[in-house]
Parts: C-alpha cells; structure tokens; sequence
C-alpha cells in the first residue's frame, strides 16, 4: 500500500510540473537577421507632427521613440522600452542604448506584434499617455488624461498644461516576421498615428475689446485608447475610445487676458494647437467672455446641439479651426467650423 502512495505522489508531482511547464512563456532562438524598422505617417492631418519628415526631426520632438514588442498571440515581450533613433548618417532608424548603436534580431520560429510611441519613455508624461498591460486578444492600449487649462505661459517645472502638453503619437502593427521585412523592402513599416483631436481658434473680425477666456464645457478628458492594428491598409486605421468620469461640469478653460486688436489679429490663429479627446459634442458649451473697452462685460455662450451635425463630433487625427465672430448686435455667436484631415505632401 506504501509504494502505491509513493505512485500517486509522483503521479501529483508530475502533473503539478507539466501544468507549470505549460503555462512558461516560449523559448525564443535568435536568427541572424537583424530587425530593421521604417517610419512613415498616417495620411493625416492633426497637431505638430504633420509631415513624414517631423517624424524624424530630434528639434520637432520627433527622431526617437520607444518600441515594445512582444511574441504574437502571447504576452510575453521581446523588446521592452528599446529607445529606438533615428541617425541620419545613412537614414536609418538604430536601437540605442547611451552612444552606442546596435542590433536586435529577429526570432527564429515566432512573429512579432510592434508598439512604437512618441514621445520616448523618458518623455512620455509629458504627453499624459499611458501604455496598459498588454494583452494579445484585445491589443495595445494607452489611458491618458489631457490637461484642463491653457494660461499662454510657461507652467511651473513638473506642471503639465495645454501651454506645454507633447503630441503623443504611436505605431501598431501585429504578426510581422523576417518574411515580412523583406516583402516591404528592408524594413518593417511603422505608420504613426494621431489618437486625439487639435483645436485652433480665430478671430472673424477686428473689435475692440479685451478676450478674458474661452472655455469648452462638459467636455471628456480622461479615457483609455484602444489602438487598431495598422494592416497596411491605405484607408485610415484608427483605435476606439472609451472615456471615463462624468463630463458634466468638466470644463477645458482658455485663459487669455489679451487685447484685441494689439495683441490678437483677425483671421489669424490665435490659439492652438489645444489637444482634445475625441468624443461628441453632445451639450458642449462653448463659452466667450471678454471686457469692452467701456468695462462691461461681454459674454455669450453657443451649444454645440445648436450646430450642424457633421461638426458635433471631435474625430482620432483631424484638426479643427473655430473661427469666431463676436458682434454685439447678435444674439448668438456667429460660428465658422473649418476641418481639415487630408495628407499634406512632405516638405524637405
């Protein structure tokens, strides 16, 4: 009877091993082709990054990001936080690590699901984006929380504003091999992405008042992207947002204190770029105050119910420019919406 015990033990022990041994990550064997990586730009128009050539301009905030990757169909990762430069001796996109450039290299029997972000890990709160646990069934995903307030000043060091939030960016690209690389030509491509919204703001006309502030009420500014794996696809491959918190009461507030005409030109952008998640426009407010120059106070306010319905919605990659006509002898705010989202050729 004791030796048929030291059995089931075995047997248990055994079982134990094989249901841990099932649940390790793969072995991963290198090859000797090393991974190379191409960087382009979604057919979009947002915020800074507008051309293919920002993307690789270290002045523009570009020429850097930050590349995970991880095995398809599981979570485990192959590169982790890898800063990844571009050096123009040669034009080529480099893993870096201090001044020394090097090679990573594909594995011999997996593929690969690629994130790449700007800005840089170093940088990225800058941006107040996020990467969330990864999870392979579901996707990349980023949370991110814009800022509220727009003073046209420098913040305090550590502060982040609308005066100096960075333009976050990413690539996603999934089930890529060495095969792949060598059918793109050399290189895998890596096609960045705008995931929020730009807002511009003009004036119609010339008056004589000073502009206080412009506020947009019951706006989202928190939520979780959900990214889109970019198949190569020319048409537009955009994640999805969910947004958290209640809007109401949320207010993005534009503080100015800003002479017009001295300080502020008609027909000419006064503000932005003001990032924005995307979301509808459903009971946003925008609301105008200003002093005349007799000391009274000017302010209206239009509901966005009030607008045609094509322009009730902020959308991933387009920029919109709100040009304003504040004439007394209106009741409401005259409203001109100006949208743009096509491709701008690249400027060398």
């Amino acid at each position: 009877m004791k030796k048929n015990h030291t059995y089931i033990c075995l047997a248990i022990i055994m079982a134990t091993l094989n249901a841990c041994k099932s649940d390790e990550p793969p072995v991963i064997v290198e090859s000797q082709n090393p991974i190379m990586l191409g960087v382009g730009h979604k057919p979009t128009r947002a915020t800074i990054i507008e051309h293919d050539s920002m993307l690789i301009k270290h002045d523009m905030g570009g020429g850097n990001y930050t590349l995970d990757s991880y095995v398809t169909g599981t979570t485990t990762q192959y590169h982790k936080d890898n800063w990844v430069y571009y050096f123009p001796d040669g034009e080529r996109w480099w893993f870096r690590t201090g001044n020394t450039m090097y090679n990573t290299y594909w594995p011999k029997a997996n593929n690969l699901d690629f994130l790449a972000y700007m800005p840089h890990k170093e940088r990225l709160a800058q941006s107040t984006f996020e990467p969330e646990p990864y999870q392979p069934t579901i996707g990349a995903s980023f949370s991110c929380t814009l800022p509220l307030v727009y003073n046209g000043t420098t913040p305090p060091a550590g502060v982040v504003t609308q005066d100096n939030v960075q333009e976050f960016v990413y690539a996603y690209t999934c089930n890529k091999g060495y095969d792949d690389q060598v059918a793109a030509g050399g290189a895998i491509p890596l096609q960045f992405v705008h995931p929020t919204a730009a807002i511009y703001l003009k004036l119609a006309q010339s008056y004589r008042m000073t502009l206080s502030s412009i506020s947009l009420e019951n706006i989202y500014n928190q939520g979780t992207y959900s990214c889109a794996n970019d198949t190569g696809d020319p048409a537009f491959e955009y994640g999805t947002w969910s947004h958290h918190g209640d809007k109401t009461g949320n207010d993005l507030v534009l503080n100015f204190n800003k002479k017009v005409p001295e300080d502020i030109n008609y027909n000419t952008v006064f503000v932005g770029p003001i990032l924005v998640l995307p979301q509808a426009l459903d009971n946003v407010i925008l609301d105008i105050k200003a002093q005349r120059t007799d000391g009274t106070t000017y302010n209206k306010a239009l509901n966005f119910n009030t607008v045609d319905a094509a322009y009730r919605k902020w959308e991933c990659g387009k920029k919109y420019t709100y040009t304003l006509q504040l004439d007394d002898n209106n009741e409401e705010i005259l409203f001109k919406i100006e949208v743009e989202h096509e491709h701008i050729e690249d400027v060398e």
